[in-house]
């Protein structure tokens, strides 16, 4: 991908089996693929917009950088109160299956 030419790329672009075209995508993202000529072909060809998910890669979901200056752990707490155990269903005892004997 970043060696060849822009011709032998799109000819692997339509030649590729579709484990190798995964490939590509993930490895456009992951190096990033600088050639804007190659990404417009991704595009085109595959419907992926390489340029795109590169900016998501690199920004957060919160909008903001993680703080990694504090090294303690945050506490964690509960979301959902406990269950309590006086519940007014009694438990069943016994058996709990009919006997043909009787």
């Amino acid at each position: 991908m970043t060696q060849g030419t822009l011709e032998q790329f799109l000819d692997c672009l339509d030649f590729a089996p579709e484990s190798i075209l995964e490939n590509i995508k993930d490895i456009a993202v992951k190096l990033p693929l600088n050639d804007m000529a190659k990404r417009e072909a991704i595009k085109n060809k595959l419907g992926f917009d390489v340029t795109k998910a590169i900016e998501i890669k690199n920004t957060k979901y919160d909008g903001g950088e993680e703080d990694n200056s504090s090294n303690s752990p945050e506490r964690v707490t509960r979301r959902a109160t406990p269950l309590k155990n006086n519940s007014t269903i009694p438990a069943p005892t016994g058996r709990r299956y009919k006997s043909n004997k009787e």
